[in-house]
């Protein structure tokens, strides 16, 4: 790269412009994910078979998982590392507080808790690896597993009692582990305040993605409120659907 190059993308994250584009782009990815992601958990309603072939495809697929995977750790890396930038270039062009308390007229709530609401997602987003990827939290309702037995997958219990069982044979019982953890009361209440959070988080920052890609005007910028709106009242919806299913009884191993 020329060293005109580095200047250029010096001066541009350096600027307010720059971060923003950062955080578009890596945003539409964030969204793009908690779609898919939605979209994969909806198949827990098709019953333990669909799901868990779901499951075992996405783990015992590599070549999709981990460049997904590293895709969006650095997303979010990038994501995080723009905002930081730009609250700083917002603190230093405001170095001192309003005289008087500010008027925000029709600035929503989810756009003055971006970064509170940012900030949780961080959070949940570690306690959902060790929960749902790792096994951390709740090991037990991890730990479960299927064999294949004459052409249909039965519950095998534990993996360590599975040494004897060739690997093609067994496969991770996603279904029992997903409806085991919603079963616990404190853990059901932290996923649906969490995505109360990244519903919140959505509401903006999907309208705020799409003006920075150029809707930020006039009809342009309702038609961004009202997609922003819309999609994450749908991933809200989706996403507390599990826990509050599971809750009542309809989704059942």
């Amino acid at each position: 790269m020329s060293e005109s190059s580095e200047g250029r993308l010096h001066r541009l994250w350096n600027s307010s412009i720059g971060p923003k584009i950062v955080m578009g782009l890596t945003g539409l990815i964030g969204a793009g994910f908690v779609l898919g992601h939605l979209a994969g958990n909806l198949q827990v309603y098709l019953g333990s078979d669909v799901f868990n072939s779901y499951a075992h495809f996405l783990q015992s697929t590599p070549e999709i998982l981990w460049p997904t995977r590293i895709t969006l750790i650095v997303a979010v890396i990038l994501h995080v590392a723009a905002a930081v930038r730009l609250t700083k270039l917002n603190w230093e062009a405001r170095p001192h507080a309003y005289a008087a308390a500010r008027k925000y007229g029709h600035t929503s709530y989810a756009a003055l808790f971006m970064r509170g609401s940012g900030l949780l997602l961080l959070a949940f987003i570690v306690f959902h690896i060790l929960h749902f990827t790792v096994g951390a939290v709740q090991h037990e309702a991890h730990d479960a597993y299927e064999v294949l037995k004459n052409g249909v997958w039965v519950p095998a219990g534990k993996r360590e009692l599975l040494d004897k069982v060739p690997e093609a044979l067994i496969r991770h019982d996603a279904h029992r582990m997903f409806i085991t953890g919603f079963k616990s009361v404190p853990v059901a209440a932290t996923y649906i305040v969490a995505t109360l959070m990244l519903a919140s988080h959505l509401r903006h920052g999907v309208a705020s993605m799409l003006a920075t890609l150029g809707l930020g005007m006039g009809r342009g910028r309702l038609l961004a409120e009202r997609v922003s709106a819309s999609f994450a009242a749908f991933i809200a919806l989706g996403n507390l659907s599990f826990p509050i299913a599971v809750q009542a009884g309809l989704l059942t191993l």
